[in-house]
């Protein structure tokens, strides 16, 4: 079964600026939080996770202060811009990332992840 990220995406006019707004509604396989944060200060949108923070960021701020780790992950994101094109650039990206994300971590997880034995010559 493969990794899968179901999200919604809602893109909406806030007085003169652009809101983006993100949320993993379901995943398969892979956790819903997959949009990184600084752990330090308030609520800093970083990056979408790779498979190495998947696997090495917790899933709330107070874990990774907790742990002196520099990021943790949510499932939602939310971002205002004051251009349209810096607004819809972000929403491209954030499908991207997360089907990237969805294939990388079949493979990490589940094609590399193993013991082989074998008797060679």
């Amino acid at each position: 079964m493969a990794s899968t990220i179901t999200h919604t995406q809602v893109r909406s006019l806030v007085g003169d600026q652009f809101q983006v707004v993100d949320t993993v509604t379901a995943t398969v396989i892979i956790a819903p939080e997959v949009f990184v944060y600084q752990t330090v200060g308030p609520l800093v949108f970083d990056h979408v996770a790779t498979v190495l923070d998947m696997l090495s960021f917790p899933t709330s701020q107070a874990a990774a202060v907790l742990a002196s780790l520099p990021f943790y992950r949510l499932a939602t994101v939310t971002k205002i811009f004051p251009a349209v094109d810096q607004a819809q650039d972000f929403a491209t990206t954030l499908i991207q990332r997360m089907t990237a994300l969805a294939s990388e971590y079949d493979v990490v997880t589940t094609a590399f992840v193993g013991t082989t034995t074998e008797t060679l010559p």
